[in-house]
């Protein structure tokens, strides 16, 4: 591998970990009551395939998380396009429906843990309302198996618990 191969990798985990962490942030002073698995004070450990993107352990009690962008490789490249010529990036406007079909693929991926499996999407570049994109999001899901997670997670501008197996 090569050395930016390697810091684009190093910066892709660090992002995954600040993601996570703004998760629980945002999880943390919502209205939601915080599962025993995510209180605060526990560690935060990225993973390679195949296993989960991300360990979080608390004491005895680990939960490994999947994160998922909603929002398309395609229209992250666009937004980085725009962001390199100094356009404004907030007036690209994407939906959760760009990246339904990787959202999908996620469910039937088998992932290597020896916990609890959940899955986190996040909102990145997303102008859309939460709420609409949680019905969006909760429509993908019942139309699917869930795979392997115990839960499903949104975090936009709050956090919402949209699926619990």
């Amino acid at each position: 591998m090569r050395d930016e191969e390697q810091k684009a990798k190093k910066s892709k985990e660090e992002e995954e970990r600040d993601v996570f962490a703004y998760f629980l942030k945002k999880l943390h002073t919502s209205a939601i009551d915080t599962p025993d698995n995510l209180k605060v004070g526990g560690s935060i450990e990225s993973q390679k395939p195949p296993h989960p993107d991300i360990l979080y352990t608390i004491g005895q009690r680990k939960t490994a998380f999947e994160l998922f962008a909603a929002c398309s490789p395609r229209t992250m490249r666009e937004i980085s396009e725009f962001k390199n010529k100094g356009t404004d990036a907030a007036i690209i406007q994407t939906s959760v429906h760009t990246a339904g079909k990787k959202l999908k693929d996620k469910f039937a991926i088998t992932y290597v843990a020896d916990c609890p499996i959940e899955l986190l999407i996040y909102a990145n570049f997303l102008i859309d309302p939460d709420e609409h994109v949680v019905d969006e999001l909760k429509e993908i899901i019942q139309s699917r198996r869930t795979g392997q997670f115990s839960r499903i997670w949104f975090c936009g501008d709050d956090v919402y618990c949209i699926y619990t197996k």
